[in-house]
């Protein structure tokens, strides 16, 4: 009978992780960057309310599985809150550039081929999907906040510029190959960020033009 007890918190275990990384099942198809638009927030949101009912009709035949369903009930509350983030502010993937960054640099450990082009990919990916994130933060915010928004942006794009001046701090072992390729993906993302700053003002002033125009 625990082995049936061991099965199913395993496999709430496996269900929570892959929900970590935005997958509502195992074998699904894994896409680079997170697009947070409606059809994908909803597939995440329904998931998510499975795993807390079925982590709520978990057994606890003793203290070691209680002490796990807690656990699983602590990832849920607090995953809930990230995908209120990100569903309400999907200006975040492109404002903790800085952030990922570092982390890359300090807390990843893989081989400096593997992190220079997971780095590189990962600036790549938002530089593709500008039109969609910016779609996106129109719809979700204000004029007002738009406007703040937009400075953000424009800070964001001083920050990978002073970030890529200085980049041999960060990742003193890489190759001059991998310097110039990670240097060349920053440059690209600061120009998408400072582009995208504009299209966001500029869509606050024709909206202010209009109405001063009725």
């Amino acid at each position: 009978m625990k082995s049936e007890y061991v099965r199913k918190y395993r496999e709430m275990d496996r269900d929570c992780a892959l929900l970590s990384r935005y997958q509502t099942q195992e074998g699904e198809e894994r896409q680079g960057l997170f697009i947070p638009d409606d059809e994908r927030m909803s597939r995440l949101w329904g998931r998510w309310e499975q795993l807390n009912e079925g982590v709520e009709k978990l057994e606890e035949p003793d203290a070691v599985f209680s002490l796990v369903k807690h656990h699983f009930q602590d990832f849920l509350e607090s995953f809930a809150y990230t995908l209120r983030d990100t569903q309400e502010h999907p200006e975040y993937t492109y404002l903790s550039l800085h952030w990922e960054i570092e982390n890359v640099s300090r807390l990843n450990r893989h081989p400096d081929q593997e992190r220079c082009e997971e780095l590189t990919k990962s600036l790549k990916e938002r530089c593709e999907s500008r039109e969609e994130f910016l779609n996106l933060i129109r719809s979700r915010h204000s004029q007002e906040e738009l406007s703040h928004i937009a400075g953000e942006f424009v800070r964001e794009s001083r920050m990978v510029e002073e970030y890529r001046a200085d980049l041999k701090k960060f990742f003193p072992t890489f190759s001059d190959e991998q310097m110039e390729s990670v240097k060349g993906a920053l440059e690209e993302i600061r120009v998408v960020l400072s582009s995208m700053a504009g299209e966001l003002t500029d869509g606050v002033e024709k909206q202010e033009e209009r109405k001063t125009m009725i």
